[in-house]
């Protein structure tokens, strides 16, 4: 197992910089808006520094790391509109299991 560290920053990462966009755009991009994006900015170096283990570690997940990732996205995740919110929560669960799916198909096959 890789486990997930390097794909959790990386989650957290993209959730964060989602609500300060999400935030910013309230009443349009000004200047103003820059100290929002302060705080992503310095989750970048730790989410892009582990990119290639990131790949790594998705291709090996389970679903107790599907579930931790969840959590994760959805406590940086902060939307203005909590439905879109819900939304792009049960978009992300999707995902991760379409993943399973797939490189489940992609074992069968290699047998």
């Amino acid at each position: 197992m890789e486990g997930i560290k390097e794909l959790k920053e990386l989650v957290v990462f993209i959730a964060a910089l989602a609500s300060a966009a999400d935030k910013a755009g309230q009443d349009g991009f000004g200047v103003e808006d820059m100290a929002l994006f302060m705080a992503p900015i310095m989750k970048a170096p730790d989410a892009f520094q582990g990119l290639i283990k990131a790949k790594a570690e998705l291709a090996d997940l389970d679903q107790a790391e599907i579930d931790e990732l969840n959590v994760a996205f959805a406590a940086e995740l902060d939307l203005e509109d909590k439905d879109l919110e819900g939304m792009v929560e049960k978009a992300l669960t999707i995902i991760a299991e379409i993943n399973s799916i797939v490189l489940k198909v992609k074992a069968m096959k290699a047998v």
